[in-house]
Parts: C-alpha cells; sequence; structure tokens
C-alpha cells in the first residue's frame, strides 16, 4: 500500500511537470559594442498568459530596457534595440531576464561602452610622456627666462 502510494504521487508530480511553463531567451550575439542592434528571441511552452516581459539590466544592476510583448501562438517572442545610450555608459555583462507569470529566465552578453573623448585623450598619454612634456615645457620657459635676462643686460 505504501509503495502505490509513492507511486501515484511521482505520476502526478511528472504530470505536473509536463504541463509546467518553460521560457528561453537568448540574443543573436555574445558581445555588443555602442549602436550596435541586439535581437533579443526566445520562446514559451505552455504559457500561463498572453505576455512576455523582456529587461536588460546594465552590469550595475540597472533597468535599461523594459518591453512587454505579445508572443505568437507557436510561443516565439523577439524584440530588436539599438546598444546605448542612457544606463549604457559601462562595459561588462549586461542581463537579458524573460518573464511569463512567475517564471523567469535569464540570458548574458558582454557590452563595451562607447570612450569618451575626454578618455581617448587621457588613454592616448601614458605617465612617462606627460613626464617628458613637462620637462620640455619647463626647459623651455627657462630659456626664455634666460633670453629675457641677457638682453635686459
Amino acid at each position: 500500500m505504501y509503495f502505490l502510494g509513492i507511486m501515484i504521487c511521482l505520476i502526478a508530480f511528472t504530470i505536473n511537470q509536463l504541463d509546467a511553463t518553460s521560457i528561453y531567451v537568448s540574443t543573436d550575439q555574445e558581445s555588443y559594442h555602442d549602436s550596435d542592434i541586439i535581437s533579443v528571441f526566445g520562446n514559451v511552452e505552455s504559457p500561463e498568459s498572453e505576455f512576455v516581459l523582456i529587461i536588460i539590466e546594465n552590469s550595475d544592476g540597472d533597468t535599461i530596457f523594459f518591453e512587454e510583448l505579445a508572443y505568437k501562438t507557436s510561443g516565439v517572442f523577439s524584440t530588436l534595440l539599438i546598444a546605448g545610450g542612457s544606463g549604457w555608459e559601462k562595459s561588462g555583462p549586461y542581463t537579458v531576464y524573460a518573464i511569463n507569470e512567475n517564471i523567469e529566465v535569464t540570458s548574458l552578453f558582454d557590452f563595451e561602452a562607447k570612450k569618451s573623448q575626454d578618455t581617448k585623450i587621457k588613454d592616448s598619454y601614458d605617465e612617462s610622456s606627460v613626464y617628458l612634456i613637462a620637462i620640455a615645457i619647463i626647459a623651455i620657459i627657462g630659456a626664455g627666462i634666460f633670453v629675457v635676462k641677457r638682453k635686459k643686460s
């Protein structure tokens, strides 16, 4: 009798799992740069609602994209977005969430943020070249002072 009870519980659990909603989400590439087009797509099997919520968080955990998508009768969903703008200032791993009712799945991609003009200029000089430029400027000023003093005497 005990064995029969366990079998009934296992069968009920298996049937319940077959009816469970499952979600898949991905992006068309593993990494992106500023102004790239990102394709987010996926599938919902045995959906519990008519929509899937897509959220993208940056490497700081801030929500930078939010869209509620109606999927096709086959459960397929997709959307396009352009990488960049507010919230996309930092490079690093970004997380895509697909949520249908109480089921949530994630996918990751890397984003390489566009460097500002100030950062590009800063990166183009290393510390030793800055010191050499400072020494050259001091030498030129010193030579100019020397020439002016000689002309006065």
